[in-house]
C-alpha cells in the first residue's frame, strides 16, 4: 500500500518538478503543473472547451469525395452552449454527446480524425486515417434501402470459402482495362434468355480436350474475311436436308484415295481439264466429241457419229463417215475382211455415201461451249458466288478505332482519355485523331484556342506567405523543413525502408509505395487506365516503382493534411502512360515520361466528387513552396464540349537511381489547351 509520499514521488516522475511547494501544487491553484494547460487558443480566455461553445466543430476526416463520386454530407450546424458536451484529452481524443436542436450527435473522434460519428439525420459516418479492419465471428448481414457505391483506389482481393451467389434485378456491367482471367474447377453453364453478342477487337482461341458441341435451331452463319482452315484428324460428315452449295471465286480442291460421287441427275462439265484415267471404266448413253476419239484397245458402240476415228480395232453396227486405214482399198466393204494387206490389193474401189443425220435424242444436253460456261458460273443460281466482306472496313473500323484515330487508340475514348492523348506533340498533329474526337463530342471544337478566357491570381517563383510550415517526403537530415525557393538543387531522399521497392522484391500493382497507397493508385487513373504487362523486365519495373515513390509521398501529404485541404481528395488522374498501337513517344516528350512513371496528373476533388477548381490554384502555390520536383505544371484547359474549365497539377520528377540521389529542376509551368502561358509563374485561368 503506497503512502501520499509515494503518490508525490510518482508525480514528479511522471510530471516534473513544476510546482511551487512540497505538496505539489501552486499557491493560487490555478496553474498545471505539466505546464500544458491551458493551451495556446484558450489564452486569455474561457477553459470551456471551444467546440462546446460552437466556436470551433470536430469532425471526422473524410478528405473529399472522389472523382465523380460525392459523399452526400451537409453541413450540420455548429453547436450551441450548454448543450454540447466534449470531453477532450490531452493528446487531443474527442468524445462529443450534442444535444444543439438540429444538430443532435455524437462524435467519437481519435487525434488522428478517424472515429465514428452519429449525425442529426441518423447518418453514421466512420472514417479512418489508416487501416480499417471488420472482424465478425458469426454472421453478418448488410442490408441497404438505397443506392451504394464502393470505390477502390488500389486493389480488391475476395476470397469466398463457400458459394458465392450474386442475383441482380438489372443490368450487370463489367469495365476492365486489363485482362479478365477465369479458372474454374468444375463445369462452366451460361444460359441467356435474349440475344447473345460478342465482339472482339483482337483474336479469339478456344481449346477443348473433350467433345465440342454446338447446337444452332434457327440458322448458323459463318462470315470470315480471310482464311479459314479446319483440320479434322477424324472423320468429317456433312448432311444437309436441303441443298448443298460450295462456290470458289478460283479454285476448289478435292483429293482422296478413294472418292465416290452419286446422284440421280449429274453434271459435270467445264471448257477445259480431264475426266477420266488409265483404268477408269465409264458408262454412259450419249457422247458428243468434238474433236477425236483416241483408244489403244477397243471402242464398242452401238453408232458413232465423227469425222474421224483412229482406233486398232472398231466394231460398230452401222458407221456414216469416212474410214481411213486398210479398208480403203476393199472394192466392198463386206469383203473388206478378206483383201489381202498392203497396197495395190484390188478388190474395186470404195464408193462412199450422203448420210442422213437422225433425228436428234430428247436425252441429249446442251453443249457446254465457252458461253454457256461463262454464264452458268457467273449468271446462273448454280455459279459462283461472289464473296466480299467488309470490303471497305466499315464494320471493322466500327469495332477498331485505330484507322479513326490514326493509329493512336483502338477503342473510342472520353474527354478525360483524349486530355491524355493530346499531351503527346504528334497526336496534336494527328488530324484523324482531332476529327473523331470532335465528331464524337468528346473534344471541343475550340479546343486550339489557347488565349485564356481570364486571368485571375497570379504567384511568383517567390515563397508565397502561408500559415505554418511542414515538408514533403523523408529528405536528408541536413535539409530543414523551410519552403523551398524554386531553384535547382540536389536532394538525397531517404525512402522508408518499409515502402522502399529496392526491398519490395518482384514489383506488381500490389506494391506498397506508402501507408494505403499501391502501384495500383498510378496505374487506374481514368485519363488512361492500364496493366503492368507491357513492361517485361523486371529492372523496368523496379525503376518505375522506384519513380512512383516520390509521387506516393505527394499523395501521404495532402492526404494527412488537416488545414486547407481536409475536405479534398487528391487523386491521380493519369499516371503510368502506356502508348497506343500506333504511337510512337519521344524521348522526353510529356506522356514519354509518363510512360517512366515520371510524370503524373493530379485532380483536386471536393466532397462532392468534383473538380475544386479554385482550391487546385491553392495547392499548387502550396506544392510550388513546400515539394521538390523537376517541374510544377497548373494546366487548364477547355477541352470538355460542355465548355466547362478544367484545372490539374501535374509533377514532373528527375530520374530517380537506386541511391534516390537527383536533382531538382524546380521550374514552374502554366499551360492553357496544351500552350505554355508562362514558365515563371503560376496563373489562375477561370472563365
Amino acid at each position: 500500500m503506497s503512502t501520499e509520499n509515494d503518490e508525490l514521488k510518482d508525480r514528479e516522475n511522471t510530471l516534473g518538478q513544476g510546482r511551487e511547494n512540497s505538496l505539489g501544487v501552486y499557491k493560487t491553484g490555478f496553474h498545471d503543473v505539466t505546464g500544458k494547460y491551458p493551451r495556446a487558443n484558450y489564452f486569455f480566455g474561457p477553459s470551456i472547451n471551444t467546440a462546446a461553445r460552437g466556436i470551433t466543430r470536430n469532425d471526422l476526416y473524410v478528405g473529399g469525395g472522389n472523382l465523380d463520386l460525392s459523399l452526400d454530407l451537409d453541413k450540420p450546424p455548429v453547436s450551441q452552449y450548454p448543450f454540447n458536451q466534449v470531453n477532450e484529452s490531452r493528446s487531443g481524443h474527442v468524445i462529443e454527446i450534442d444535444d444543439t436542436p438540429s444538430g443532435e450527435r455524437i462524435l467519437i473522434r481519435h487525434k488522428t480524425g478517424a472515429g465514428v460519428e452519429m449525425r442529426a439525420d441518423g447518418t453514421i459516418l466512420i472514417a479512418t486515417k489508416n487501416n480499417h479492419v471488420t472482424v465478425v465471428q458469426g454472421d453478418s448481414k448488410v442490408i441497404i434501402e438505397g443506392d451504394a457505391d464502393l470505390q477502390y483506389n488500389g486493389n480488391l482481393n475476395l476470397d469466398v470459402a463457400g458459394d458465392y451467389n450474386l442475383k441482380i434485378g438489372g443490368n450487370y456491367n463489367i469495365n476492365v482495362a486489363g485482362d479478365e482471367v477465369k479458372e474454374i474447377d468444375g463445369n462452366y453453364r451460361e444460359r441467356v434468355h435474349g440475344n447473345h453478342n460478342t465482339i472482339i477487337d483482337g483474336n479469339k482461341g478456344s481449346t477443348t480436350t473433350g467433345t465440342s458441341s454446338e447446337t444452332s435451331l434457327k440458322g448458323y452463319n459463318n462470315v470470315v474475311q480471310g482464311n479459314y482452315r479446319t483440320s479434322v484428324e477424324g472423320k468429317v460428315s456433312i448432311s444437309a436436308s436441303d441443298q448443298i452449295k460450295a462456290t470458289s471465286e478460283k479454285q476448289v480442291v478435292v483429293s482422296a484415295p478413294d472418292i465416290n460421287i452419286a446422284a440421280q441427275v449429274m453434271s459435270v462439265f467445264g471448257d477445259t481439264g480431264t475426266i477420266g484415267g488409265q483404268n477408269i471404266v465409264m458408262y454412259n448413253y450419249n457422247m458428243y466429241t468434238g474433236h477425236s476419239i483416241t483408244a489403244t484397245d477397243t471402242i464398242t458402240t452401238n453408232t458413232a457419229y465423227t469425222q474421224r476415228v483412229n482406233a486398232t480395232s472398231m466394231h460398230a453396227t452401222t458407221f456414216h463417215g469416212s474410214l481411213v486405214g486398210k479398208a480403203s482399198f476393199a472394192a466392198q466393204a463386206d469383203e473388206a475382211g478378206s483383201a489381202p494387206l498392203g497396197a495395190g490389193s484390188g478388190g474395186g474401189t470404195l464408193t462412199e455415201t450422203t448420210h442422213t443425220a437422225e433425228p436428234v435424242d430428247p436425252k441429249a444436253t446442251a453443249l457446254p461451249t465457252e458461253t454457256l460456261l461463262t454464264d452458268y458460273l457467273n449468271k446462273s443460281a448454280y455459279g459462283v458466288a461472289k464473296v466480299k466482306i467488309d470490303n471497305n472496313k466499315d464494320l471493322f473500323n466500327a469495332i477498331n478505332y485505330e484507322e479513326k484515330t490514326g493509329g493512336v487508340s483502338k477503342k473510342p475514348l472520353t474527354t478525360r482519355e483524349v486530355r491524355s492523348k493530346l499531351r503527346d506533340p504528334d497526336v496534336q498533329n494527328n488530324e484523324k485523331f482531332i476529327g473523331t474526337a470532335i465528331g464524337s463530342s468528346v473534344l471541343s471544337s475550340t479546343y486550339a484556342n489557347t488565349t485564356p478566357p481570364k486571368i485571375g491570381r497570379i504567384e511568383s517563383k517567390k515563397p508565397t506567405k502561408i500559415l505554418g510550415i511542414d515538408k514533403i517526403g523523408q529528405r536528408n537530415p541536413s535539409e530543414n523543413s523551410k519552403r523551398v525557393v524554386p531553384k535547382p538543387r540536389a536532394i538525397a531522399i531517404i525512402p522508408d525502408p518499409v515502402f522502399n521497392p529496392n526491398n519490395a522484391g518482384i514489383i506488381t500493382s500490389k506494391t506498397k509505395l506508402n501507408r494505403g497507397i499501391s502501384l495500383a493508385k498510378f496505374l487506374g487513373g481514368r485519363g488512361d487506365q492500364v496493366t503492368l504487362d507491357h513492361i517485361s523486365k523486371e529492372s523496368d519495373k523496379l525503376d518505375l516503382a522506384r519513380q512512383l515513390y516520390l509521387h506516393g509521398e505527394v499523395l501521404k501529404k495532402i492526404s494527412n493534411d488537416e488545414g486547407r485541404f481536409r475536405d479534398f481528395r487528391l487523386v491521380v488522374v493519369e499516371g503510368v502512360y502506356r502508348a497506343g498501337p500506333g504511337e510512337t513517344l519521344q524521348t522526353d516528350t510529356p506522356n514519354w515520361l509518363a510512360s517512366k512513371g515520371r510524370r503524373v496528373v493530379y485532380e483536386l476533388i471536393d466532397e462532392t466528387g468534383s473538380q475544386a477548381s479554385e482550391k487546385t490554384f491553392d495547392l499548387a502555390v502550396y506544392l510550388k513552396d513546400f515539394l521538390f520536383y523537376d517541374k510544377l505544371t497548373l494546366d487548364y484547359d477547355t477541352f470538355d464540349p460542355s465548355g466547362l474549365i478544367n484545372a490539374q497539377i501535374i509533377i514532373d520528377m528527375p530520374k530517380v537511381g537506386e541511391d534516390y540521389d537527383c536533382v531538382y529542376g524546380m521550374n514552374l509551368e502554366t499551360v492553357f489547351n496544351n500552350k505554355v502561358q508562362t514558365n515563371k509563374e503560376l496563373i489562375e485561368i477561370i472563365v
